[in-house]
């Protein structure tokens, strides 16, 4: 899977099982709600391309990008600036 196809069914099923959540902001939500997506033939997910979004909202959806990488696409862990120590897992 693409890595921004797959930041944003991390996403998605984040939100889903309740593991996420995000600020009140009306224009994250818009642009969330903008992107499309398709499962094709072999489970294979296809996003909507970032041109086709900005076209259909006038601007890009930075916010919603922004919040779909910060999900990283699989499973991380990481530190700024240090030790993070026993995660449990």
């Amino acid at each position: 899977m693409v890595r921004r196809a797959e930041a944003y069914m991390t996403m998605r099923e984040a939100f889903q099982a309740g593991a996420a959540a995000i600020p009140p902001n009306a224009e994250l939500f818009a642009e969330l709600l903008a992107v499309k997506y398709e499962v094709k033939n072999g489970g294979r997910t296809y996003i909507e391309r970032k041109d086709n979004v900005r076209d259909r909202l006038g601007h890009s959806p930075d916010l919603a990008d922004v919040c779909a990488m910060a999900f990283g696409g699989a499973a991380e862990t990481c530190s700024i600036g240090g030790y993070v120590g026993n995660l449990g897992f």
